[in-house]
């Protein structure tokens, strides 16, 4: 790859996250009612593992804004001869 072509490259940052409430029905009863049932480690730890395969939760993605590296390489400073090729 020449600097010419490294130049011209665009980076496009993705976020992927997921997000799983594993005692979804027990928040809402306890947002409702303002109690607070404490679990022991193996309650949660046995909801963990068997949960409805149905319910495995969010998967979200959101591309951000592209980066064009010809534009970062000139707001940072760096001088374009730096990657010339050896």
């Amino acid at each position: 790859m020449t600097a010419t072509q490294a130049h011209s490259l665009v980076v496009v940052p993705v976020m992927v996250s997921y997000d799983r409430v594993f005692e979804q029905l027990n928040l809402a009863g306890e947002m409702v009612s303002g109690e607070n049932r404490h679990m022991s480690f193996w309650e949660v730890l046995y909801k963990v593992f068997n949960f409805s395969h149905g319910q495995l939760g969010s998967c979200y993605v959101k591309y951000l804004e592209p980066i064009r590296i010809k534009d970062f390489l000139d707001q940072s400073g760096v001088e374009p001869n730096r990657f010339s090729e050896a």
